[in-house]
């Protein structure tokens, strides 16, 4: 027997899906423009901001991120708020190089 979950968003319409979809991908791609130096320079580099995804296909003309940039902004540099903000949370710091 299968069971809905949550059947007000399991049974939406394909319309209503792709709807809010694109809502929560233009809210993340806001925060992420507006909090993080670095997906804010790459944005802008590709010639795009979050207010040019105006469609679930304009996901293609969005810069994507190698694992060299991960690497690159590690451990910090990729949060969108303040590490401070999550007291008791610890973030390991070990060197790339020294980690398996």
């Amino acid at each position: 027997m299968h069971k809905v979950w949550n059947p007000a968003y399991e049974t939406m319409p394909r319309q209503a899906i792709q709807k809010l979809q694109l809502e929560r991908l233009q809210s993340q791609l806001r925060r992420l423009y507006d909090a993080v130096p670095f997906y804010r320079q790459t944005m802008r580099d590709a010639k795009t901001t979050p207010d040019t995804v105006r469609s679930l296909e304009d996901v293609t003309r969005l810069p994507y991120t190698p694992k060299q940039d991960l690497r690159d902004n590690y451990p910090f540099g990729l949060l969108a708020v303040p590490a401070t903000r999550y007291p008791g949370c610890t973030f390991p710091v070990a060197p790339l190089e020294n980690r398996h």
